[in-house]
């Protein structure tokens, strides 16, 4: 299992609490605990990231795509399809300083993605028409995702 485009988010994670960061894998999922903040998360095979990053105040999904950047404020929805179903969603690019990510807040419909495992597919539509697709593995994101919620 890849984690190395989870590490500019680790990192943030280590400094921004001060804390040594904590980590586990499930599956191709990995998980990270530092202080107040949990993350867990997959990379494909293209670079890009996907997971679930938590606070004590709310839970955000989010997407470090390797290809098409974007600006931050951005907005744009994007559909989700796993084994679970197929799942709409707004996502705001947010810059971490190290990195921009498409962010939405972790709630609703979108927990039954990681119900049944397999694959989910995020297509991100683009400003000529055509769709940006990536496809993430699921094997160990219920486990990992068990794992944050604790």
């Amino acid at each position: 299992m890849k984690i190395i485009g989870l590490a500019s988010m680790a990192a943030a994670l280590v400094l921004a609490s001060g804390a040594q960061a904590q980590t586990s894998s499930f599956g191709d999922w990995a998980t990270e605990h530092s202080g107040d903040v949990s993350l867990a998360g997959t990379e494909n095979q293209d670079g890009s990231s996907f997971g679930i990053i938590c606070d004590d105040a709310q839970c955000l999904m989010f997407i470090d795509l390797a290809g098409p950047n974007c600006s931050a404020g951005d907005d744009v929805d994007m559909l989700l399809n796993a084994d679970a179903g197929v799942f709409g969603a707004s996502f705001t690019c947010n810059d971490t300083k190290d990195a921009l990510i498409w962010t939405t807040r972790y709630d609703g419909p979108l927990t039954n993605i990681f119900t049944q495992g397999g694959t989910v597919s995020v297509a991100n539509g683009l400003t000529d028409g055509s769709f940006y697709i990536v496809e993430f593995s699921l094997t160990g994101a219920r486990q990992a995702l068990n794992h944050i919620a604790r």
